[in-house]
């Protein structure tokens, strides 16, 4: 079974930025690449992961929920490649597993689930969960992302622990890639990943799309992989945010 489309796509335009995504991964990692996917996302505010992600690799998901979009990645990286998606509710871990494990019987056996929310130490929290999925973010945390207080529906405890950790607990040794979308937390999620972040190699992209205490967060997340020596990209504005798309890598 193939990953589905996502919703607004046609199948032959599905089947050309397939095809353009696999002349692509045939590229060697590198200052090339790295300068082709730099053009891409400053002309567009999101770039297709058939263009961050190549076969074999390892990569880590952070705040993955949507069941199509993480059989993409786990079929971009084939059966010699390995996924830990990291999803702060549970609810939503369960899902993905029941469904892709029993449901849609996914015949790539890549995928490792972790319960958990993303922060700069370990611990706990409670999280409040949105009307849409997309929506929830850790309590007590002020982030300036323009929703009101009945935009939420429930609230629920959760554990939370450093990237570092996680990826170590997991055994995913060796990243190639960290794909980020966590509403506001991801300047915590980079500070508890110093041992990740430091590694030779790695590619990482956030979507950054809010502010906190006033400033632009994604300004901050490229200083943020700029102090770690990586060459930054930021995107072009995404359509009715303030926020932008930011990609590192360690050439």
């Amino acid at each position: 079974m193939k990953p589905t489309t996502q919703h607004n796509q046609s199948i032959p335009g599905l089947i050309v930025k397939r095809s353009i995504g696999a002349l692509f991964r045939a590229m060697p990692e590198g200052k090339v690449k790295y300068q082709l996917r730099s053009r891409i996302m400053r002309a567009r505010p999101s770039i297709a992961p058939e263009l961050l992600v190549n076969s074999g690799e390892t990569v880590v998901l952070v705040g993955f929920h949507r069941i199509d979009s993480v059989m993409l990645w786990s079929d971009l990286v084939g059966p010699k490649g390995r996924i830990l998606v990291i999803e702060a509710v549970p609810e939503y871990v369960d899902n993905l597993r029941s469904n892709l494990e029993h449901h849609l019987n996914w015949p790539l056996n890549n995928i490792t689930y972790c319960a958990k929310g993303v922060d700069s130490q370990k611990g706990s929290g409670s999280i409040e969960i949105g009307q849409r999925a997309g929506f929830n973010k850790l309590h007590n945390r002020e982030v300036d992302d323009g929703l009101k207080e009945d935009d939420y529906t429930h609230t629920i405890d959760i554990d939370t622990d450093t990237l570092d950790n996680i990826i170590n607990e997991f055994g995913f040794h060796d990243v190639d890639h960290i794909q980020m979308t966590i509403s506001g937390l991801e300047l915590a999620a980079l500070q508890g990943a110093d041992r990740t972040l430091k590694a030779d190699g790695l590619r990482i992209h956030i979507r950054s799309l809010h502010r906190q205490n006033g400033k632009l967060i994604y300004t901050q997340v490229a200083d943020t992989l700029r102090g770690y020596g990586m060459q930054v990209t930021i995107g072009k504005q995404v359509s009715g945010f303030d926020g932008r798309d930011v990609y590192g890598v360690k050439l």
